[in-house]
């Protein structure tokens, strides 16, 4: 007979939010379940209004919440704070981790938040420096061997490219995207190969203006194209990576892999909050800005690993 669960995944509608959860309760290393959660209308109160009550929440979810309760419950964003809240009353023994800031300490056993966020000084927060994220060494070594022969046609060594794109601050602009191809070509000089890829956020032109751009051997994914997406084929397979700022989650997760990481972030791309996200990488010695001046040879201090250190943690956490 299987185990029982011992942990829920609370997922709502903001992928983000899922993708941290899911992540963090896999490298947990425990039963668990995921809990989706389906909003009504009342959904848009204030948590602080709704308190410990499901009446944010569709019928079939909360015929979901009942017990059996698990002993530790992982959710992220604010629309979770009060199921949370309702879990808490019913299991006060069960473990509530918050991912991200939730603007109130109580009732939860740990909130997991950004440093650049503004929180308070309290033994219940741990702050990462990156997102958590569900990449693994034993993912990456699968995913080496699965891309590999798409690639295997290609000179190295490989240069990995991940271009985001538009955010609330800015957009990568015609001219960014060729001073990027322009550095990236640099970077992996004569006889390397780029592997490129858009993503959901990077303007429509991308990968035509890198095409049009490039002279070096490469290969360009272009999200718009629908096809199989090798992101983590990329960053199984190359010797170097660039990523460009906007993306906090890219970042994290190129820094995991251990190997030179490369930023490339235009000011009027990111807001304050990334702003001191990357610089925190630079001085920690875990990434470098591209510049036309980068080599390859550049060596990362350690693995960003904040899921690790957070998971020995949460077993602590359980323990007591």
């Amino acid at each position: 007979m299987a185990a029982a669960p011992r942990v829920w995944v609370l997922m709502d509608d903001r992928a983000g939010h899922s993708a941290q959860s899911l992540g963090l309760a896999q490298r947990v290393s425990l039963p668990y379940l995921i809990k989706r959660l389906h909003y009504s209308p009342l959904a848009k109160l204030p948590s602080w209004l709704v308190a410990t009550s499901r009446c944010g929440l569709t019928r079939a979810t909360r015929r979901e919440l009942k017990a059996p309760w698990p002993e530790l419950v992982i959710a992220a964003g604010r629309r979770t704070v009060p199921v949370m809240r309702y879990i808490k009353k019913r299991s006060p023994n069960t473990k509530l981790v918050q991912l991200m800031w939730p603007h109130r300490l109580d009732p939860f056993d740990a909130i997991i938040a950004p440093a650049h966020d503004k929180t308070p000084f309290d033994p219940r927060i741990l702050r990462t420096i990156g997102s958590l994220h569900a990449l693994s060494h034993p993912a990456l070594e699968q995913a080496a061997k699965h891309y590999a022969p798409a690639f295997e046609h290609l000179p190295g060594p490989f240069v990995a490219v991940l271009i985001g794109g538009t955010t609330r601050h800015g957009s990568l602009k015609p001219a960014d995207i060729e001073r990027l191809g322009d550095m990236a070509e640099l970077l992996c000089g004569q006889g390397g190969s780029l592997l490129i890829s858009t993503s959901r956020r990077s303007p429509a032109n991308t990968a035509a203006i890198l095409k049009k751009r490039l002279t070096c051997a490469h290969h360009i994914f272009d999200w718009q194209s629908g096809d199989d997406n090798p992101y983590l084929g990329l960053l199984a397979l190359a010797d170097a990576i660039i990523v460009t700022g906007d993306s906090i989650s890219m970042c994290s997760e190129a820094c995991y892999t251990g190997k030179p990481v490369f930023t490339f972030a235009p000011k009027h791309l990111i807001g304050s909050k990334h702003h001191q996200f990357l610089q925190t990488l630079h001085d920690e010695g875990y990434a470098v800005p591209l510049s036309p001046q980068s080599q390859l040879d550049w060596k990362p201090r350690e693995t960003l690993d904040e899921a690790g250190r957070i998971v020995s943690h949460l077993h602590t956490l359980l323990t007591k």
